[in-house]
């Protein structure tokens, strides 16, 4: 199986559990009540009130921080040379996201090549909905001849981290507080060296955002 392959695979999944799972479930679910009733065995109605109480229940979603908020947060490497940063809070009915990114270059030390790191960090607020899965990929892990996928924790915070050998293309996504996605991209740049970047973010100052 291919990297490219694995990865829409994977965001398949993803999408799947954070945007249809609920649904599914519920379907599973009211199937199987059907069947214990059928059977004698259902429950009290007292029972079944309270399990319409918990499906009710919404998604608990949090106000997204102002782009410039998020742009404190991008982070800064001694010997790279940052780039213009850039910021953005759309907002639609419904729905709210701000993102917040930079890029960074540096000559590679054999003279020779050029490496370049891109963040980007994005509060969407919706801890919930995408807390689980992402932790769900973060487990994942697949390697071949082409390179590497694998789940990986960098400063206590759960990642997943990939690398392509032909083109010596690193990348880096990582979950803080459930909430903040914050996405590395290297170019002939190793994952080391990103796990390094996240290192040095003010993780815990990102996470105390409310």
């Amino acid at each position: 199986m291919s990297m490219r392959r694995f990865s829409v695979i994977a965001l398949m999944a993803i999408s799947v559990a954070a945007c249809g799972g609920d649904d599914d479930l519920g379907a599973a679910y009211q199937d199987d009540s059907d069947s214990e009733e059928a059977q004698g065995g259902g429950g009290s109605e007292a029972d079944a009130s309270e399990d319409e109480t918990d499906a009710a229940q919404p998604i608990t979603t949090i106000e997204p921080a102002n782009f410039k908020v998020l742009l404190a947060f991008l982070p800064s490497r001694e010997g790279w040379t940052a780039g213009e940063p850039n910021g953005s809070t759309t907002a639609v009915p419904g729905y709210k996201v701000s993102v917040a990114s930079n890029e960074y270059r540096r000559t590679a030390s054999d003279g020779t090549s050029e490496q370049v790191v891109t963040v980007e960090i994005t509060d969407g607020g919706f801890a919930e909905m995408i807390s689980a899965p992402f932790e769900m990929m973060a487990q994942m892990s697949n390697e071949t001849t082409e390179g590497y996928q694998k789940g990986v924790t960098v400063a206590g915070t759960p990642a997943y981290e990939q690398w392509t050998i032909s083109t010596r293309r690193s990348e880096l996504s990582a979950l803080v507080a459930k909430r903040f996605l914050i996405h590395f991209t290297g170019s002939q740049v190793e994952p080391s060296e990103l796990r390094q970047w996240l290192e040095g973010m003010k993780l815990a100052e990102l996470a105390a955002q409310r």
